[in-house]
C-alpha cells in the first residue's frame, strides 16, 4: 500500500461532521477516501458499513490498555488524544502520508497548497494567523491565541519518514498523559504542544496560504464574501473551512469559542455557514447529536465527571488496585471514590475523596475555605451542593459520601 490517506476522529454524536467531510473531500478529491476513527461503539446507532467513509475503531489500533485510556480520558480529551495514534496507524499500514483533518471542515477546492506541502517536508501544520490581528481588540485576540496555541491542530500531515516519525512520538507522548484544558499550566489539548514543533522539527512545513484552515481566529483579517455559490477569502476561492465551535442550532453565532464575532461582521460570507448548516440536517444531525457517548458512565450508570478520570489519572500505577476503572462495585474506584477523608457529625456534613480532589485543583477554594476538612468544612460542603455541581459539570448524585457496609454494620449492628 502506498500514496496518502486522509483521516478525521469523531464519536458517534459527530458523526454528521464526517459525513459532511467525507463528501465534500470526495468531490474535490474523488481519489482520496476518508479515513475516520470512531472513539466510542456504534451501540446499536448506526452501521459502519452505510457510511460514506471508511470506519475504524480504537481497537483496530492495538492498544495497550484500552479501557484504562477510554476511562483516564474524557470524550474531547480522548477524540484529540488520538490524533497521532490515528495517524502513525495509518503509516504503519503502509501508506506514504497521512493527513488528518478535523471533522468540522468543509473542503470547498482542491486542498493542493496541502499536499504539495507534504511533498516538502514533516510534519506540515497551520498556523492560526498570517498576519498581525487589526481593530481594537487585537492584543486581546493574540493573547488568546497565545494560550491556545500557534498552530491549529485541526489539519497536520505527516509523512512515513524519520522526521515524521519523531514528530509523533514526541507528540503521541504528552498526549497520553497531558491532553487537556489547563492554560495556567501551559496546556490546550494538542494544540500547545505543537508550539515545540520549529524548534525541533527541521524538516517542518507550514502551509501559508490564506484559503486553508480558515476559520473564526483568522477573520476579519481573511475576508469572506460570496461570488454566486464560491466563498472567496481575500478575493481567492475558499479551500478548506473549518466551522471550529460552530453549532447549527445557534445560528446566529460563529463560534461558541469567539463570542466577539457575530454572523453580521460577516456580510455575505455568513452564507456559508447557512449553508453548512443544511448540510449537516441532510446528515441527520438532529438525531446524531443526541447519540450518547459509550464510555461517559461507570458500569452502573453513575456519570463520570471528569475530575474522576484525573484523579485515577494521578494515581498512576496505583490504580491498578481496583481493577477495572468502570467497575461499580465493593473495591472499586468509584466507591473509593465515594468514601469520606474526613468525617462530620451530623449527616451530610463528610467531604469525599472526589470533592478533596475538586478542592485541591482550586487554589481560590483553598483560600475560602482555608480548613476545609475542620472548621472550614460545613462551608465546604454547603458550596459543593450551592455551586460545586454546576461548576464542575457533576451529576447531583456525587453529593455527601457513601458509608462502608463494614461501618454500617458496626454502627447499626
Amino acid at each position: 500500500m502506498s500514496g496518502l490517506a486522509v483521516c478525521t476522529i469523531v464519536s458517534k454524536n459527530y458523526l454528521a461532521y464526517a459525513r459532511v467531510l467525507a463528501r465534500s473531500l470526495g468531490r474535490h478529491h474523488p481519489d482520496l477516501p476518508l479515513h475516520v476513527l470512531v472513539v466510542d461503539c456504534a451501540d446499536g446507532c448506526f452501521r459502519a458499513s452505510e457510511e460514506p467513509f471508511e470506519v475504524l475503531w480504537l481497537d483496530d489500533l492495538d492498544l495497550a490498555d484500552l479501557r484504562t485510556l477510554r476511562f483516564r480520558n474524557s470524550q474531547q480529551e480522548l477524540l484529540v488524544s488520538a490524533k497521532p495514534l490515528l495517524l502513525s496507524h495509518l503509516l504503519d499500514l503502509g501508506f506514504d502520508r497521512a493527513l488528518l483533518l478535523d471533522a468540522d471542515m468543509l473542503v470547498l477546492d482542491r486542498l493542493d497548497p496541502v499536499l504539495e506541502a507534504m511533498q516538502r517536508g514533516s510534519p506540515v501544520l497551520t498556523p492560526h494567523l498570517l498576519e498581525p490581528p487589526s481593530g481594537p481588540d487585537r492584543i486581546e485576540r493574540e493573547l488568546n491565541i497565545l494560550l491556545s496555541g500557534t498552530y491549529n491542530g485541526g489539519v497536520v500531515g505527516v509523512s512515513d519518514t524519520a522526521a515524521g516519525g519523531s514528530f509523533l512520538e514526541h507528540w503521541g507522548e504528552r498526549l497520553a498523559t497531558h491532553c487537556r484544558s489547563d492554560v495556567t499550566r501551559g496546556m490546550y489539548f494538542d494544540q500547545r504542544w505543537l508550539d515545540f514543533v520549529p524548534s525541533h522539527e527541521p524538516s517542518l512545513a507550514v502551509v501559508r496560504d490564506p484559503t486553508v484552515n480558515v476559520g473564526h481566529w483568522a477573520l476579519p483579517e481573511r475576508r469572506l464574501e460570496m461570488e454566486g455559490e464560491t466563498l472567496l477569502v481575500g478575493g481567492r476561492p475558499c479551500r478548506l473551512f473549518h466551522f471550529s465551535g460552530f453549532e447549527p442550532w445557534h445560528p446566529e453565532r460563529v463560534s461558541k469559542r469567539a463570542a466577539r464575532l457575530r454572523m453580521q461582521d460577516l456580510g455575505s460570507g455568513a452564507a456559508v455557514f447557512t449553508r453548512y448548516a443544511e448540510l449537516l440536517r441532510d446528515a441527520g444531525i438532529d438525531r446524531t447529536r443526541w447519540f450518547p457517548y459509550s464510555f461517559g458512565r461507570f458500569d452502573g450508570g453513575v456519570e463520570i465527571p471528569d475530575i474522576a478520570r484525573l484523579v485515577h489519572r494521578e494515581l498512576g500505577e496505583g490504580a491498578k488496585r481496583f481493577g477495572d476503572p468502570f467497575a461499580d462495585g465493593r473495591g472499586s474506584f468509584l466507591r473509593w471514590l465515594r468514601a469520606p477523608v474526613a468525617r462530620g457529625r451530623g449527616p451530610g456534613t463528610a467531604v469525599s475523596r472526589l470533592w478533596d480532589a475538586v478542592y485541591r485543583s482550586r487554589p481560590d477554594l483553598q483560600e475560602l475555605f482555608p480548613d476545609h476538612l475542620g472548621a472550614d468544612r460545613a462551608g465546604f460542603v454547603a458550596w459543593t451542593a450551592e455551586r460545586g455541581l454546576a461548576e464542575h459539570r457533576i451529576d447531583g448524585g456525587w453529593l455527601g459520601c457513601e458509608t462502608p457496609r463494614w461501618r454500617l454494620r458496626r454502627r447499626w449492628g
